[in-house]
């Protein structure tokens, strides 16, 4: 978790653009844009639970 905040945070420099910030780090744009989204909204921390699996009977 902490390596996306340093990405996402690496992203919002000044002179730094998405595209390189993705390539640097070898993730996809695509990636990285929802985790801006998410940090923009404060969700990009360890705060979410984990998907519950029930068993099916």
């Amino acid at each position: 978790m902490e390596d996306k905040v340093r990405i996402v945070e690496a992203s919002y420099e000044a002179g730094v653009s998405v595209c390189s910030v993705a390539h640097w780090r070898g993730i996809a744009q695509g990636l990285l844009f929802p985790w801006r989204r998410q940090a923009r909204r404060g969700r990009l921390g360890g705060d979410e639970q984990a998907p519950v699996f029930v068993p099916v009977a």
